[in-house]
């Protein structure tokens, strides 16, 4: 789920709850529900699935993001 969002990074909480922070650059490829999105749809709460590749100083640089639908509060059911 991500948490944070920036020009440069998304910080996602993995399912172990482990923080993780994700460079994005203009050559990372967005899509929702299958069409292409850009940066600005991404929000925090949704779900993503990234595509990485390690970076020589250890960063992780995001290759693709697809976007998810946000998982639904508690008190909206």
């Amino acid at each position: 789920m991500v948490i944070k969002v920036s020009d440069e990074s998304v910080t996602v909480e993995t399912n172990t709850k482990a923080t993780v922070e994700v460079m994005v650059t203009s050559d990372t490829k967005f899509s929702k529900n299958g069409a292409p999105a850009a940066p600005g749809d991404l929000h925090i709460g949704d779900r993503v699935v990234i595509h990485t590749m390690p970076m020589k100083d250890g960063k992780l640089m995001a290759h693709t993001v697809q976007i998810g639908v946000a998982k639904a509060s508690m008190q909206s059911q």
